[in-house]
């Protein structure tokens, strides 16, 4: 089963068009009436968590981890009961200024140790003794998404699941048939489980853009098992002036472990912005050989004191069950594993080449024109 997966991890990212194709794929703007729901299917799509979504089946809550990194993304630690950050002279007047007033200035300190493991876990221990409050409020994530050095290794292994990849999961949250879900939700007999991770990447929205369209380097550093992938030929965007989206689709076959042969996939790929601004990825397959194999990429810009970005924490959403394939909760943690995991090595790589997190965030220069959203730069 495994053999599978990574080459999904490949469709999902290079929806914005491999570098020599890229010259091929055109973009057309396009009524909305003449996309949804014709070529995009929501009812197919992931949809928003309820409160019965988010009770395990011991009736435990599940944390909805996308509210849960859009509240730390923009957390202010004067607000935390106890705190007292470590101040630092002022320019100008000699006042004392809080080291951090905000996750974003946090965030920024453990950018400019990023390759460093040692000076990242000295930091942590900082925190740790001498930050009690700002520890109490991030220790359960914070050590996850700074700590990044296996990740960085040549031979990472997305099997692995090591407290030191950059990569940290919640719990999965379940779709459950309930009133108001589309048909094809209230019949899928089959596992219904949305697993959920975050990274914290230093890199900016082109970036990030820029080795999501990077096809050559999925085929030299990315899945073995590949035959072949090509996007359709044109995209869908949105007309001036209208909510901005971009619609790709993707076919692509790769080998499977013996005795299953290859298995073929066309996945549909919808970048929007929802009603906070926020932009989602989102993607489904119709295709025959899955009972169903849904995600949602959120991305929140993580801004320091003086609104300069630092980076994104990006939160991924997936589940799947293939029909006649055995896979399990391993293959799927591993396949977010991986997704999310590439994305951030690769664009912390491209921005480090760069030299800075110059751009602002994706909701407001990514989005001007609809054909921004998916041609590289």
């Amino acid at each position: 089963m495994n053999a599978l997966l990574p080459v999904l991890i490949l469709a999902l990212t290079v929806f914005a068009g491999p570098q020599e194709p890229a010259r091929t794929i055109k973009g057309r703007a396009t009524a909305r009436e003449q996309v949804f729901p014709r070529l995009w299917d929501a009812g197919r799509a992931l949809p928003d968590p309820t409160a019965a979504d988010l009770r395990d089946g011991d009736d435990r809550p599940v944390l909805d981890l996308v509210k849960t990194m859009t509240r730390m993304s923009t957390l202010e630690f004067a607000a935390l009961p106890g705190t007292c950050p470590a101040p630092v002279p002022a320019n100008g007047d000699g006042a004392a200024a809080p080291r951090w007033q905000r996750f974003g200035d946090l965030a920024a300190d453990f950018a400019a140790r990023r390759h460093d493991p040692a000076a990242t876990r000295r930091l942590l221990r900082e925190l740790r003794e001498d930050h009690v409050a700002i520890w109490s409020e991030l220790q359960t994530w914070l050590p996850e998404l700074v700590l990044a050095d296996k990740l960085d290794a040549d031979d990472w292994d997305p099997d692995d699941d090591d407290r030191a990849d950059g990569v940290a999961f919640a719990r999965p949250w379940r779709v459950r048939s309930a009133p108001g879900r589309s048909a094809f939700w209230r019949g899928l007999d089959a596992n219904h489980d949305v697993h959920q991770a975050v990274v914290l990447v230093f890199a900016d929205w082109t970036d990030l853009r820029r080795v999501e369209a990077d096809y050559a380097r999925y085929v030299a550093d990315g899945p073995r098992d590949l035959e072949w992938i090509r996007p359709r030929p044109e995209f869908l965007g949105n007309r001036e002036g209208e909510p901005p989206f971009a619609l790709l689709e993707v076919d692509f076959e790769n080998d499977l472990p013996f005795p299953y042969g290859t298995f073929e996939c066309h996945l549909k790929l919808l970048n929007r912005l929802d009603d906070q601004g926020r932009v989602l990825t989102e993607y489904y397959t119709d295709s025959a050989d899955a009972y169903w194999f849904t995600g949602r990429d959120t991305y929140l810009p993580v801004r320091d004191s003086k609104q300069r970005l630092v980076g994104f924490l990006l939160v991924g959403w997936l589940g799947f069950d293939l029909d006649g394939v055995p896979d399990n909760d391993g293959d799927r943690r591993k396949t977010l594993r991986e997704n999310l995991g590439l994305k951030k090595k690769w664009a912390e790589r491209v921005a480090a080449l760069r030299g800075s997190t110059a751009d602002p965030d994706a909701s407001t220069t990514v989005w001007p024109t609809w054909a921004a959203t998916l041609l590289p730069r």
